[in-house]
């Protein structure tokens, strides 16, 4: 149900300056004219300001965060490079210090990706590429899609050749700029279909097909049919959504909506998840997760993100990855102020809200692949968080005579060294000699820890060494 105010009737609300904790530029319709608004509580506010205002807004938040806005946090520009470059957000990715799923969001919201804005909503890789076999090893690289290609890039030669030649057989009369692909990997459009069982999702598809739900054969119903239409399609080339990695709950139809008959007689309900995932949806989103973070996507990332937020995305790169959109789909691609024709300028808006945009490009050179997890074990010194110690790691050319002549605060039960043993157990040296095993307890089939938590860490035993006598043996 629709509410109008009347014309000199205003309507305002209020939030608290000290509850601001970050503040992003945001595109609206292609214009550099809004403003996201992250706050304490994890919520955020999307303001436009088409009268040329947001400059002033943002400096004035900056400028009160010694006074009204304590808890801004400010890199000294809000220029989303230079966040990343002073953050240091891609080298706490690379050393593991920030999963998959952290690092892609910071990169959604950095290159203009809001929950706020269906046009511009976060988006994120299929990592899997089978969806029908009855078990899965996400060991084996042979279940993974390859990330180094676009949807559009994977599939027949048949269809790859059909981008192919849309692209070189431009008509040269034809003022539009060549392009592979005639839809976008993410819209207004696909994301109301992923969330089509959760509201306010649900009304927006029903609005967008003119009051009733879409034909049941083009809703989202099937996992694998959609990962065999984005393959197969030459309409369809989307990408996913967060939700695919957290929220089991968009899959199901928990409000019984009635989205009709298929074709072939099947019922469009909950959306049918892989045999692997045994139809359980909360299985099937855990799985997916655990892909994500998997060493095989992991080594592989930095190869989608060159296609999405970096130097594959715009020019001769992207044409040779097969990564060219239609060019309304770009930042400064289109100067909407300089249409003078009031329809011309609704044309062209109409456009680039229904075809969707392409993330503001983040990075102009290939983007630096993650290091194996194992190599960062190795490498790095864990320290026990309680030991209020500071860990030294010496040049390797030291012996261990000079090393005696370094200095220490550490307490003698203070943790010096710690390995990974196996998937639940760890071994620690203390400064003292002495070696706690470390071991992790599931909740299981485990009533006392269940209560607790999903698991439990905690010493199983401990082992004192002499290494004086050792010596003497």
């Amino acid at each position: 149900m629709r509410h109008t105010l009347p014309d000199d009737r205003k309507i305002s609300k209020e939030w608290p300056l000290g509850s601001i904790k970050e503040i992003q530029k945001r595109r609206y319709i292609l214009r550099k004219t809004a403003l996201e608004i992250y706050l304490m509580d994890g919520s955020t506010l999307l303001f436009n300001f088409p009268d040329g205002d947001l400059e002033e807004i943002s400096s004035k938040l900056i400028r009160m965060r010694k006074t009204r806005c304590p808890y801004l946090v400010y890199y000294g520009s809000l220029d989303p490079r230079k966040i990343i470059d002073k953050a240091g957000i891609t080298k706490k990715w690379m050393n593991h210090e920030m999963s998959n799923f952290e690092y892609l969001m910071q990169l959604n919201a950095l290159s203009g990706r809001s929950y706020k804005d269906l046009t511009q909503y976060p988006v994120f890789p299929w990592v899997l590429c089978d969806y029908s076999s009855e078990t899965i090893n996400l060991k084996q690289p042979k279940h993974f899609r390859d990330l180094s290609k676009t949807m559009g890039a994977l599939g027949s030669e048949q269809r790859i050749n059909t981008f192919l030649e849309r692209y070189e057989n431009t008509d040269p009369f034809n003022p539009v700029p060549k392009f592979h692909f005639g839809s976008h990997y993410s819209s207004p459009a696909i994301i109301l279909q992923y969330l089509i069982r959760l509201a306010p999702f649900t009304q927006g598809a029903i609005q967008l097909q003119s009051g009733k739900f879409d034909l049941p054969d083009r809703l989202f119903y099937s996992m694998e049919e959609s990962f065999r239409g984005a393959t197969e399609e030459i309409s369809d080339v989307r990408e996913l959504i967060p939700e695919f990695y957290y929220l089991p709950d968009f899959l199901i139809n928990k409000d019984k909506l009635n989205f009709g008959v298929t074709q072939t007689g099947h019922r469009v309900d909950n959306v049918e998840t892989p045999k692997w995932s045994k139809h359980n949806h909360y299985r099937f989103v855990a799985l997916l997760r655990q892909a994500l973070e998997s060493d095989i996507v992991s080594k592989m990332l930095h190869n989608w993100i060159d296609l999405i937020f970096g130097y594959k995305q715009t020019g001769k790169d992207a044409e040779k990855s097969l990564n060219v959109f239609y060019y309304m789909t770009y930042e400064d691609k289109v100067d909407l102020n300089m249409l003078n024709d009031p329809a011309t300028k609704v044309s062209y808006e109409a456009q680039i809200v229904h075809f969707g945009q392409t993330p503001s490009q983040l990075f102009t050179k290939p983007h630096p692949q993650r290091l194996p997890s194992d190599a960062i074990l190795n490498y790095k010194i864990i320290a026990d968080p309680m030991a209020d110690i500071r860990v030294y790691r010496p040049p390797q050319k030291k012996n261990a005579a000079q090393l005696k002549q370094n200095q220490y605060n550490l307490e003698p039960k203070a943790l010096i060294r710690m390995k990974i043993i196996n998937e639940s157990r760890m071994i620690g040296l203390r400064k003292d000699g002495s070696v706690s095993y470390y071991k992790w307890w599931s909740a299981v089939g485990n009533p006392e820890i269940a209560s607790i938590g999903p698991f439990k860490c905690g010493i199983e035993k401990e082992k004192n060494i002499d290494f004086g006598k050792a010596k003497g043996m």
